[in-house]
């Protein structure tokens, strides 16, 4: 139960931000303070941002359903936010670009990492 609820969060929270890249590229854009200046670069957001989201987003709510998804959704969060979560700390100590949204996603990535592997763990073996 506790590995499905950690599935579904993330998962919803994947979509919204998913969504969110591919409806609206230049809103996010300008949360983390960044230009769309040519139409190549609107697209990348919404197939990057957007799409990868998405799909991170299917996969877990598909394994809060199929149960036979849910080790392999497990260690996708723990990769995805684990390794953003990284990055984003190498960016923030080489960049100096704290905000309230950068440090706010890294709390959020952290939990996904972390709330990811203690759902790993608990996993029945069989």
């Amino acid at each position: 139960m506790f590995a499905k609820t950690v599935l579904v969060f993330f998962g919803l929270s994947f979509g919204v931000f998913g969504l969110w890249a591919l409806i609206a590229p230049e809103s996010l854009a300008r949360m983390v303070h960044f230009s769309l200046d040519t139409p190549g670069a609107v697209t990348e957001i919404r197939a990057f941002y957007g799409g990868l989201e998405l799909g991170l987003a299917i996969l877990m709510l598909a394994a809060a359903v199929y149960p036979a998804l849910v080790p392999g959704a497990l260690l996708t969060l723990v990769a995805a936010a684990g390794g953003i979560a990284l990055a984003r700390i190498v960016g923030l100590v080489l960049d100096g670009s704290g905000s309230a949204f950068m440090f706010g996603a890294l709390a959020w990535e952290v939990a996904g990492a972390v709330l990811g592997v203690i759902a790993y763990s608990r996993l029945d073996p069989a």
